[in-house]
């Protein structure tokens, strides 16, 4: 039986260069001694000086309502004790006054606390930060973190700086840290700050 035959056409000329670049070195598996960190998509971290600038705006207007509310408690208190009490002398304050001033206290605590948490659960911004145009996100989605994350945040930054120096290395931090500037207090709630 014939079968047709096709042309046949001669091999192309070879590359007075040399082959076709290769692969990068190393193998199929990846580098054995790690790679650079992997790259930020996404928002772009903030920077240190916006971070420090919002942090001393909020702590500024913390410490305001903190003691703000027990200035108030403490008014509260003395009044209290002069409208009900008016036969003891001053120093000797009743039970009740101790209670105002408790109750002060404890409103002062969790007034702070709501300033710093609330805000950053909701939309990732405090006061400060807002004014600042930098906000926090959750490392995993890119969103406000939850109330859980925002609380755990302040947590971790409230601990941190009540030891010596372990405070200032939580603010130092992302002046070194790559590729997302976290403070120490961000790496335990998984949480950065970014521009926007």
């Amino acid at each position: 039986m014939y079968t047709p035959q096709y042309p046949q056409y001669p091999a192309p000329h070879a590359s007075p260069y040399g082959g076709p670049y290769g692969g990068p070195y190393g193998g199929p598996y990846g580098d054995p001694y790690g790679g650079p960190p992997a790259p930020v998509y996404g928002p772009e971290p903030a920077s240190w000086g916006s971070r420090a600038v919002a942090s001393l705006i909020d702590s500024v207007l913390a410490m305001l309502l903190f003691y703000g509310t027990l200035l108030a408690g403490f008014g509260a208190a003395i009044g209290l004790e002069m409208l009900f009490n008016p036969d003891r002398r001053y120093g000797d304050p009743s039970w009740f006054a101790g209670l105002t001033i408790g109750v002060s206290l404890v409103a002062a605590v969790v007034l702070t606390v709501r300033y710093w948490y609330i805000p950053v659960a909701r939309s990732g911004k405090t006061v400060g930060k807002r004014l600042l145009g930098i906000k926090i996100v959750a490392l995993a989605t890119g969103e406000p973190p939850s109330k859980g994350r925002a609380l755990g945040r302040y947590g971790a930054m409230v601990l941190l700086s009540l030891v010596s120096m372990v405070g200032l290395l939580d603010v130092l931090w992302p002046l070194w840290d790559q590729p997302y500037k976290q403070s120490l207090h961000d790496k335990m709630a998984a949480t950065y700050v970014v521009r926007g």
